[in-house]
């Protein structure tokens, strides 16, 4: 909940300051960032599920 917070001030600068790269729309700007972030947070809690599965990370 705090990542999709953070994603609603970046969609807004991003549409503020570059509309054109944005298309001057907001809501279509912070889904695509909340996918790609989505995406991401998923690829990485299953890289480091494996990681711990090999290395002990509870140091």
């Amino acid at each position: 909940m705090i990542v999709s917070l953070f994603m609603f001030w970046i969609a807004a600068e991003l549409v503020i300051f570059f509309p054109k790269l944005a298309n001057g729309s907001f809501w279509a700007t912070y889904g695509s960032l909340f996918i790609s972030e989505f995406i991401s947070m998923v690829v990485g809690s299953i890289i480091i599920y494996a990681v711990s599965k090999v290395v002990d990370l509870s140091k």
